[in-house]
């Protein structure tokens, strides 16, 4: 299917009868037609955004958890300053449980109600106190749904607002596998296994998948490494990282220097990871947020307490905090931070070492933002400066606002080029909303054309703004 083409046929149908060929680009919010003459974008100021959390569910996390649905408020309140206001949302919790194929570390195996499938249980009573207490209840499905009407409404699928909703299931619980398997869960979650997932996945959606963790991944592929196992060092750090020397279980305490992900056949390739994601959903319209421990590329072996039992040798933390009066630790995520990065620049990470998740939470936010509103017009377009009065670049172009795209009533607005005060700066008291360009490297190799636009408050929920430029001679 073309990308965005789920999201409005008449975006489909209004393109076709104006404009000679249709095609699709990078940037999954628009369809970009041209003709001999003109770039065409088009980009619904409402878009789709499937939202999956993974949490961390061993005994390690509960402070964690609580610390997370504590700070939800903020991540909905981006949600809310998105250009257009609040995505249409989908939103997944799973736990970092699996299958594992051997039950002999005491880890589910078959697993019936972790691996991938998403959560909906409450583990907290409810919300508000008094007359306005409200008991948390699951939504009505497999997952949340948060949708814009036509009128500005909004259709939910849960009781409350949606930092409460999700709040009530995000402390999932601590009794999960110590082998925590973030990856390997995701990957089952979105693959279609489990007709229970159905549904959440939305052809013309963003994707952004954010991770809570105190370990690195650990999902392991060949189970005969679990067998006799007693603690994790058998496979974080042995099997997981190549460093400047091999990591031995008689090492005692040492350390090792230049640590990065290890092929090692025993646990979930990442490139293979990322292929099978990549057919699930394009690597351009996901993006990936990771509270975890600081990836410190240099580790520490050695005997450390760890949730009632004495591990040695055991990875040793690579960052500590208090939270919520009590001390706590996370071990190096350089699995999860290498696999991240290959979604940048539409990834972020946070530590998990801190007392607070907002800033996280908020760049985890800024991060699906800048995915879903590219400013890059892809194509041949002229970038000749129509107006030498203006300060900075004023193309060929047209901006224009189209309020209830494809109804009977649609209506149009022309918005006008930003008096600027310079190359990247409109002028604060010139007319709203406007739009200017810029040259933005980032931008190639499609084109080098950033369109932007400035708005005092956001476009109604089913406008389509549509930018044309003329093309390059």
């Amino acid at each position: 299917m073309d990308r965005g083409a789920a999201r409005t046929n008449s975006i489909m149908r209004w393109l076709m009868f104006g404009l000679l060929a249709l095609s699709c680009t990078n940037d999954h919010t628009v369809l970009v037609g041209s003709s001999s003459s003109t770039v065409v974008k088009m980009t619904p100021t409402s878009p789709d955004l499937d939202v999956l959390f993974v949490i961390d569910n061993s005994a390690s996390t509960a402070d964690k958890q609580t610390v997370f649905a504590e700070n939800l408020p903020a991540l909905v309140a981006a949600f809310d300053q998105f250009p257009g206001g609040r995505p249409n949302l989908h939103v997944g919790v799973i736990d970092s449980t699996v299958d594992l194929g051997s039950a002999d570390p005491g880890c589910p195996s078959p697993n019936f109600t972790d691996d991938g499938r998403f959560q909906t249980t409450p583990h907290v009573a409810g919300f508000g106190s008094g007359s306005d207490f409200q008991p948390c209840m699951p939504p009505e499905g497999n997952f949340f749904s948060d949708i814009a009407n036509p009128d500005g409404t909004r259709s939910t699928n849960y009781a409350g607002t949606l930092d409460q909703a999700l709040g009530c299931v995000a402390p999932i619980g601590a009794n999960g596998c110590g082998f925590e398997s973030p990856l390997m869960a995701i990957e089952r979650a979105l693959e279609g296994r489990y007709s229970e997932n159905a549904g959440f996945l939305r052809p013309d959606a963003d994707l952004a998948i954010v991770i809570l963790t105190d370990e690195d991944d650990a999902s392991i592929v060949d189970p005969s490494l679990l067998h006799g196992a007693v603690s994790d060092f058998p496979y974080q750090p042995m099997v997981a990282y190549d460093c400047d020397r091999p990591i031995t279980a008689g090492s005692g305490s040492a350390t090792y220097t230049d640590c990065k992900p290890h092929p090692s056949g025993y646990l979930l390739d990442l490139d293979t990871l990322y292929t099978a994601l990549a057919k699930i959903k394009d690597p351009s319209q996901t993006s990936i947020s990771l509270i975890a421990g600081d990836p410190e590329t240099t580790i520490m072996t050695g005997a450390l307490p760890l949730n009632g039992q004495f591990q040695d040798p055991a990875l040793l933390p690579s960052c500590s905090a208090t939270i919520n009066g009590d001390p706590a630790i996370g071990r190096p995520a350089i699995r999860l931070k290498a696999f991240a990065d290959r979604y940048a620049p539409r990834s972020s990470f946070a530590s998990v070492c801190q007392p607070d998740y907002t800033q996280a939470l908020v760049a985890a936010e800024g991060t699906m933002t800048s995915m879903m509103s590219s400013p890059c017009i892809d194509g041949n377009v002229d970038t000749s400066d129509t107006d030498a009065t203006n300060p900075g670049l004023q193309p060929a172009c047209t901006v224009v606002d189209q309020f209830d795209f494809g109804q009977p009533d649609q209506s149009t607005l022309t918005l006008p080029a930003c008096p600027m005060l310079g190359a990247t700066l409109p002028d604060p008291n010139g007319p709203r909303p406007c739009w200017w360009a810029a040259i933005d490297e980032s931008c190639l190799p499609s084109s080098e054309l950033a369109m932007h636009i400035e708005r005092n408050t956001p476009a109604p929920a089913g406008t389509v703004v549509s930018e044309t430029c003329a093309k390059a001679h």
